[in-house]
């Protein structure tokens, strides 16, 4: 899970920069997380690990007082961990509240 906050992180904060030029990576937080799908290949939880199918999570990001959604397809590579795919054009960036 480390690698993945680290890149969807990463992939917020170049999308928010690009709305706003000045915005330095200095107070960046992990907000909501949320499951936005499953397949219909996924495979049952077994204490909490899927060998089996793919889902989509979305992670929030706060990065320069604006908030990132960054989803994320999650893959079981079959031995209790996953493959992940992050792709940088399907991050929203919330309206200023």
């Amino acid at each position: 899970m480390r690698d993945t906050s680290g890149q969807a992180a990463a992939a917020a904060y170049m999308t928010i920069k690009k709305m706003d030029a000045s915005c330095a990576p200095n107070d960046v937080q992990f907000g909501r997380t949320r499951i936005d799908s499953e397949d219909k290949d996924l495979g049952p939880d077994i204490y909490g690990v899927r060998y089996v199918g793919s889902w989509k999570e979305v992670w929030q990001f706060t990065i320069c007082g604006r908030t990132a959604e960054v989803p994320i397809i999650f893959r079981a590579d079959g031995d209790g961990g996953a493959y992940t795919d992050i792709k940088s054009a399907d991050i929203v960036v919330l309206p200023k509240s």
